[in-house]
């Protein structure tokens, strides 16, 4: 662990894009924010409840699709990605026991999966 220091406007606060004053800090430090309340909330709320998904890490689960789902900061108890609603929404749809629409292959696609948790 070293100190690392920052000159004025070298860093900008994650929540508003303000530029930050000259300061010092670990390089353990991994977010940045200005001192008002709303930023660091934010970017407490951002860094706590989310993580970050690259682009092809995961596929979509909908039956027959496959496609990667878009890059981005997504739900950290999310446990089923989708690449558009449309396709969460046959997803689901097939899960319904109600639904006299789902396709066999579908249905199967879900027991056969384990219930799509990978």
């Amino acid at each position: 662990m070293s100190i690392v220091t920052f000159k004025d406007g070298q860093k900008r606060c994650e929540a508003c894009g303000a530029a930050l004053p000259a300061f010092s800090c670990t390089d353990l430090r991994k977010h940045f924010t200005c001192g008002r309340e709303s930023c660091r909330k934010a970017v407490r709320q951002k860094a706590w409840l989310t993580v970050p998904v690259a682009e092809g890490e995961k596929a979509c689960e909908a039956p027959g699709c496959g496609k990667p789902i878009p890059a981005g900061l997504h739900q950290r108890r999310q446990t089923r990605f989708f690449c558009n609603e449309v396709c969460q929404n046959k997803f689901y749809d097939a899960l319904s026991p109600w639904n006299a629409h789902a396709p066999i292959a579908a249905l199967r696609f879900i027991a056969t999966s384990g219930g799509g948790d990978a």
